[in-house]
């Protein structure tokens, strides 16, 4: 699924699962990596990926992406 990021939050904010599993797919890692330096611990570089992610996907299907071309931007705000 080749999507541009606004299509992406879009097919999300739809309840498609598809578009979710290609945001977690597309984000696990630069955020994993992002959290990693910053921990310098993979098991809390791993759980605070997975709830950065988790409150980026419950903020997409709320609606909350005003910018959905910048989901990037928007997920790493969460992470910091």
């Amino acid at each position: 699924m080749e999507l541009s990021p606004s299509e992406l939050v879009a097919e999300i904010e739809r309840g498609h699962p598809q578009a979710e599993a290609v945001f977690l797919t597309q984000m696990r890692k630069p955020v994993f990596s992002m959290l990693y330096v910053r921990t310098r611990s993979i098991a809390d570089a791993d759980d605070l990926a997975q709830e950065t992610l988790v409150t980026a996907l419950s903020k997409i299907r709320q609606g909350k992406v005003l910018e959905p071309e910048k989901i990037r931007s928007f997920v790493r705000g969460i992470a910091r």
